[in-house]
């Protein structure tokens, strides 16, 4: 009898001491939450276990007595929903026999209907979990005691529970329970007159399957498609705000650049006015005073600076007439090489000059005449102005007039 008597405490201590040792496996939340459908988080439950009894508690007060005590087999069967994960009810009856009815030691059977509102502490304190895998939770129990039997009397009770709850799987758990219901003694003495108090202890080992399982959610967690869509959609407008503002500083851009052009060609323009005085005046100095064209020391080609000089002068002077002809004197610096590479170096400039005259400005080879000067001295006083060769032109003289036969 000391077993069962001591079964409540511990249920209690068990559960307490798994409360204390558990470990979390994966962040828990604390809410708030949003409160699940109708249909969502109902269970079905059900157990077996012992029940003790004990009146007289004016006896012991008065000193008349010990308490009378009695139990039998227990057993329950209830079902209830979660409304959040901290919060729930649950209604259902207990089945019990006890040996105490009417103080004879027969056992009467009774039936106590209850509801419960639960109270889920280890989520209030560590927050939700999906896998906990053990769930301390103490309950208020008020309902109805219906004794058969021995003349026994319907009362009303009150008590306090504590449900240990442990996860088997994701709908199946193992609940040990405690409860302790306070009655009148006439509930269980069999007569009207009692008006003492009377404690009914109440143990079961069963099981509870969940129903319509939902997954709990924070507000936030519910309202994140809603905020990550607003987010993106800020991104979307934020990225065609910013592809508006890039191409309206483009269409600046394209506009300051046309702007830009617009005065770069009139500076041109201008230019072009300006050298076409100048290429007349070239053109016009250059059938007065001969051209040069300036080589580097030891070399027989134009550098791309003196090509480029080169150019403009021939065809702004071919601009004026195609039928011009061409004297190239070949110079070299005496005071550097030999005679001999002189001479030969003289020919080789003088027969660059003529071949880029012909082969591309289409000139004919009977326009020119290349004079290799072998006695001539340093023709300018600056050393440099000596590696050069003399371009000079005259204009083909007109034929004269055919006389006609007599």
């Amino acid at each position: 009898m000391k077993i069962k008597a001591f079964l409540f405490a511990a249920l209690l201590m068990a559960g307490v001491s798994a409360f204390a040792q558990e470990a979390e496996s994966a962040p828990a939340t604390k809410g708030p939450f949003i409160t699940n459908e109708f249909g969502d988080n109902w269970f079905i439950g059900g157990g077996i276990g012992w029940n003790h009894s004990a009146d007289g508690f004016k006896k012991v007060l008065k000193g008349q007595g010990w308490l009378d005590v009695g139990g039998g087999i227990a057993a329950d069967i209830n079902f209830g929903k979660w409304i959040d994960p901290m919060w729930g009810i649950r209604a259902g009856f207990n089945g019990i026999l006890n040996s105490q009815a009417a103080g004879q030691g027969d056992e009467y059977p009774f039936l106590f209907v209850h509801g419960d509102v639960m109270w889920n502490v280890t989520n209030q304190a560590k927050g939700y979990q999906k896998d906990r895998t053990y769930q301390f939770i103490p309950y208020l129990s008020a309902g109805a005691y219906f004794p058969f039997g021995g003349g026994n009397h319907f009362n009303f009770g009150v008590g306090l529970g504590f449900l240990n709850k442990i996860r088997l799987t994701d709908r199946l758990d193992l609940d040990l329970d405690a409860l302790g219901i306070i009655i009148k003694d006439s509930s269980l003495e069999g007569n009207n007159t009692a008006t003492g108090l009377a404690l009914l202890g109440i143990a079961t080992v069963g099981v509870s399957y969940k129903l319509g399982v939902h997954e709990w959610e924070t507000k936030e967690e519910a309202l994140m498609p809603a905020t990550v869509a607003a987010a993106e959609a800020a991104a979307a407008l934020a990225a065609v705000q910013a592809e508006k503002e890039q191409l309206a500083a483009e269409k600046e851009e394209a506009e300051a650049a046309q702007e830009e052009a617009a005065k770069e060609n009139e500076a041109l323009k201008e230019e072009l006015s300006s050298n076409a005085a100048q290429n007349e005046a070239i053109v016009k100095n250059l059938m007065e005073t001969p051209a040069v064209a300036y080589f580097e020391i030891g070399q027989a080609t134009l550098s791309v600076k003196e090509l480029e000089h080169f150019d403009r002068i021939v065809k702004t002077m071919l601009s004026q007439d195609k039928e011009i002809k061409f004297t190239l004197t070949g110079l070299t610096d005496h005071n550097t090489g030999s005679a001999r590479r002189n001479k030969q170096l003289q020919k080789q400039r003088a027969n660059y000059i003529q071949k880029l005259l012909t082969d591309k400005y289409g000139l004919e080879k009977d326009q020119f005449e290349v004079v290799i000067d072998e006695s001539a001295q340093n023709r300018y006083t600056t050393i440099e102005l000596n590696r050069a060769v003399v371009i000079e032109a005259a204009k083909a003289e007109e034929a004269p007039a055919e006389t006609p036969a007599e």
